[in-house]
């Protein structure tokens, strides 16, 4: 249980607490990004994500789910990128958008 305790205060730390210059929570600058990205991608006809932010706020979530229900030695890193291949699927070059 202490491994478990310890990963989930490492997680704790690197995602809520305040750091920068900005004093933001790095998770709100993650998901900050992550809107610019689905929401450039999706005008650009490279992800199928007509909703970023509420995209982004589930992807946010489900990715650090993991710090919280996992033992520190797991590794779920093939978990979360099969997970955001299925919720941000890419277009594939040539296929119109729908």
């Amino acid at each position: 249980m202490d491994g478990v305790q310890h990963h989930h205060d490492f997680c704790h730390r690197l995602f809520h607490e305040a750091g920068g210059a900005t004093a933001e929570e790095p998770a709100t600058a993650a998901r900050d990004l992550l809107v610019t990205l689905l929401t450039r991608g999706h005008a650009a006809g490279e992800f199928d994500v007509p909703d970023p932010e509420p995209t982004a706020d589930f992807l946010t979530h489900a990715y650090t789910g993991p710090c919280h229900h996992t033992r520190s030695d797991t590794d779920v890193t093939a978990a979360v990128q099969a997970l955001l291949r299925r919720v941000v699927p890419a277009r594939p070059p040539g296929d119109p958008a729908p």
